[in-house]
This record gives C-alpha cells, sequence and structure tokens, in this order.
C-alpha cells in the first residue's frame, strides 16, 4: 500500500481569477483519490506547497513558507503542466 502524501494548499484572493480554483482543487482530489491528501499549507506535515492562484499575477505570498517543491497554478494550463510533477513526486513519496 502507498503512503498518503500530504500537501499544502494556500489559494489567492481571488480578486481577478481567470479559472475555477475549486473547481481545479476537486478534479485534483478525483484524480489523484487516496494518494494525496490536500491540507492547509502551514500544516507541518505537509510534504510541498501547491498555491492555486487566480492569474499570471500570483500575488500570494508564499515568502515564509519553507516547503520544497511549491507549486503555483495559474490558469487551466498550468494545471495540466501539474499533473505530471504531482505524479511523478507522489512516486518518490509514497
Amino acid at each position: 500500500m502507498t503512503d498518503v502524501v500530504k500537501i499544502g494548499l494556500k489559494f489567492c484572493g481571488g480578486c481577478n481569477s481567470g479559472y475555477d480554483r475549486i473547481a481545479a482543487v476537486e478534479r485534483l482530489k478525483r484524480e489523484y483519490g487516496e494518494r494525496i491528501e490536500f491540507v492547509s499549507g502551514d500544516d507541518p506535515a505537509c510534504s510541498g506547497l501547491l498555491v492555486m492562484a487566480g492569474c499570471k499575477t500570483a500575488c500570494v505570498q508564499v515568502d515564509e513558507i519553507l516547503l520544497n517543491p511549491v507549486w503555483i497554478v495559474t490558469d487551466e494550463i498550468s494545471l495540466e503542466r501539474l499533473a505530471g510533477d504531482l505524479s511523478r513526486f507522489v512516486e518518490e513519496k509514497g
């Protein structure tokens, strides 16, 4: 059985969102099922951070977060690119 990988999740304020960030996270939850548990971005048990920024500005503050890796999604295209990165990460951690 594969261990569940905890990924921290942080959202921007949504002032200029060009895609549905909540729906995107729900889609990731469906795709990764029980291999990934999305938790608060400040959870000390997470192995990486996923930032759901609504636009290319990506104004979410991540300076104080000392996690590696940090993935920043700004649109549907970057969400698609994330899939391969997350799959590899889960394989390595799990």
